[in-house]
């Protein structure tokens, strides 16, 4: 089974967006990463993906103290 299911369903599917780690300290992780991929010549699409709707959630939703499953919210409003 995967980790983020198992943990992280469960707590969407009740609406339990309480942090185990905040959205706007993921986001501040991911930019580093790409920061440091951009300086070594590397392409993180994916990261880049994850990147961009992290920044949604937290910069144009406002909801960067909630988890990292909050992510959902992103989807639920598209």
């Amino acid at each position: 089974a995967n980790w983020s299911m198992t943990n992280y369903g469960p707590r969407i599917l009740g609406n339990d967006f309480k942090p185990g780690f905040a959205a706007k300290h993921f986001l501040k992780d991911l930019r580093i990463a790409l920061d440091t991929a951009d300086e070594m010549g590397i392409e993180l699409p994916a990261t880049t993906v994850a990147r961009d709707l992290y920044q949604k959630m937290v910069d144009q939703m406002k909801l960067g103290d909630l988890g990292t499953q909050g992510l959902m919210k992103v989807y639920e409003r598209q």
